[in-house]
């Protein structure tokens, strides 16, 4: 059917003018342009708010059994060290930080989430506190470690 049609107006469809065509894209090549540009933005976003989406999902937070002995303890549950708080214990002897930030508000533990531009925003379901830093808990924890090892070490109390 395709092909009768074409054999059919072959000399119409030979005739016709792509001068429209092409006069249509010289006047309108900017505003093209601009579409095809806000296209690709657009489409950095979406694709960028699905990772952050997949990100974003709750990690529970890693326990490790221990034997608790006598020499076990909570030292502090205000080690106040990049704006939150921190629970320092001692285990078999050593220093060991809390996985998770305290809002140095309430002390209720700190949600973690990603923003759009890889930042960390960690929240307080409790206050509404917040505060964003530029790495993860995970990764300000061991500095936390590190500090407070180094104090402990100073102070004469640490391995």
């Amino acid at each position: 059917m395709t092909i009768l049609f074409l054999k059919e107006n072959a000399k119409t469809i030979a005739k016709f003018d792509f001068s429209i065509l092409a006069n249509f894209f010289t006047n309108h090549w900017k505003s093209l342009l601009g579409l095809l540009i806000l296209t690709l933005i657009v489409t950095f976003i979406i694709q960028r708010l699905i990772i952050l989406k997949k990100k974003n999902k709750p990690v529970d937070t890693p326990f490790f059994g221990f034997v608790t002995n006598s020499n076990d303890r909570l030292l502090q549950d205000n080690y106040s060290k990049f704006k939150v708080f921190w629970a320092v214990r001692t285990m078999n002897g050593n220093i060991h930080i809390d996985y998770v930030p305290l809002c140095p508000n309430c002390k209720t533990e700190l949600k973690e989430k990603i923003t759009f531009w890889n930042k960390f925003k960690w929240n307080c379901i409790n206050c509404d506190f917040s505060i964003k830093q530029k790495d993860s808990q995970k990764n300000i924890r061991e500095n936390v470690q590190t500090i407070a090892e180094g104090e402990m070490r100073r102070a004469g109390q640490g391995r």
